[in-house]
């Protein structure tokens, strides 16, 4: 199967919107910060919160009657509304994994600005098989997002060059697949060369 390649210089960019974000989360959370996972029985209702005002989120009844689908995002000038499931949104507030990752997939389309690009769908699944995530993309936006989501939640830790994978799964909700293949590609020499320059480059969101 074809899978999108993303540069390392884009690869570099998604860290430095997310992390953007996580600060910000962190700035109100002070107690979450140490040891920088999002806590997901406030992160969800402060995104909800402090997302801009063109962003708009919604619960939808009908998604708490399908097992399939959690949130999307749809693009309604001037909006642009994350439809969630109001019992699946309220289970990722109580730490439940495949929850968490759908809905910081669909924020990681928000923060990457894919809604702005189009608002058609993409060939896109994810779901939970035997207890373990899994994720299949065929579309750019949509592997960004899977990063994004995973970078989302556990931030810049993924470039050290210690970067535990099979203890960030215990602590954070991610696809495994994919958090190994990120963590791969964040260890590439030119990855690491980007990565280490964008530190040195201010980061301030509007």
């Amino acid at each position: 199967m074809h899978r999108p390649t993303i540069t390392p210089k884009r690869i570099v960019q998604i860290s430095r919107e997310t992390e953007s974000w996580r600060r910000l989360y962190f700035d109100d959370n002070h107690d979450e910060a140490k040891n920088g996972i999002l806590n997901a029985a406030k992160c969800w209702e402060w995104f909800a919160s402090y997302l801009p005002e063109t962003v708009k989120i919604r619960f939808d009844h009908n998604l708490d009657r399908t097992e399939k689908r959690v949130a999307f995002v749809l693009k309604l000038d001037p909006y642009i509304r994350l439809i969630s499931s109001k019992l699946k949104f309220e289970k990722a507030k109580k730490g439940a994994r495949f929850q968490n990752f759908v809905l910081a997939h669909e924020i990681a389309h928000i923060i990457l600005g894919h809604s702005e690009n189009s608002t058609s769908a993409k060939p896109f699944s994810l779901h939970s098989e035997n207890g373990v995530l899994k994720a299949l993309a065929e579309d750019v936006d949509e592997v960004e997002a899977h990063y994004g989501a995973i970078l989302l939640q556990i931030g810049d830790q993924i470039f050290e060059k210690d970067f535990d994978v099979t203890a960030t799964l215990k602590i954070a909700a991610t696809d495994e697949v994919t958090l190994r293949r990120l963590a791969k590609i964040c260890q590439l020499d030119t990855v690491q060369r980007l990565w280490k320059e964008s530190q040195k480059i201010p980061r301030v969101v509007l």
